[in-house]
């Protein structure tokens, strides 16, 4: 894969606590993209050379869980599918 070289700015007290070739600084630097969806996790972990497994696995390390949906929000979405599956094939009966 080609690469590319970044600079950033930071605090210079900062930079002692930063490795630049530690993979989990490098994913925190794509987690942005991650989290407005502009990339997948699993294309975050292609892009730095690890399995989307290995990319969750660091994530949830670091306390990024992969469902950030609270458990009452899965029970409705769950609801609304099942209703949606009751009105189609009440469509199709009819039909």
């Amino acid at each position: 894969m080609e690469t590319t070289q970044i600079t950033v700015t930071i605090p210079k007290d900062a930079a002692r606590y930063i490795n630049p070739d530690d993979l989990r600084t490098k994913l925190m630097m794509l987690y942005p993209a991650v989290a407005n969806m502009k990339i997948s996790r699993g294309r975050a972990g292609e892009l730095l050379g690890i399995r989307k497994l290995d990319t969750l696995d660091m994530l949830e390390r670091m306390d990024i869980p992969y469902i950030t949906q609270t458990w009452e929000e899965v029970q409705k979405d769950i609801a609304d599918c099942e209703a949606a599956m009751q009105n189609a094939h009440a469509n199709a009966a009819n039909a």
